[in-house]
């Protein structure tokens, strides 16, 4: 069994969280909640080798080294639960 990947929100304000979230749930709207989740996926995944450094790009060199598909994808569904995106 795999052991869910626990990451602690990025500071932010609350203002720039709630625009966040509300965009979230439109494109959740627009695509579907499944569509919404492989979005969510190909942008945590989404790193070039001429992408500048950054933390960004670290994080997605991360995510694709160290952590499954099936792993990203619960940390996704488990992130949209927290916002009330189900099904």
């Amino acid at each position: 069994m795999l052991t869910p990947i626990e990451l602690q929100p990025l500071p932010t304000s609350a203002a720039i969280a709630a625009r966040q979230a509300s965009s979230l749930g439109a494109r959740a709207n627009a695509l579907g909640l499944e569509g919404a989740k492989d979005e969510a996926l190909d942008a945590m995944l989404a790193v070039s080798p001429t992408d500048p450094p950054s933390e960004r790009k670290r994080l997605r060199l991360l995510y694709r080294q160290v952590y499954s598909s099936v792993e990203l994808r619960d940390l996704i569904a488990r992130s949209f639960s927290k916002l009330g995106l189900e099904e």
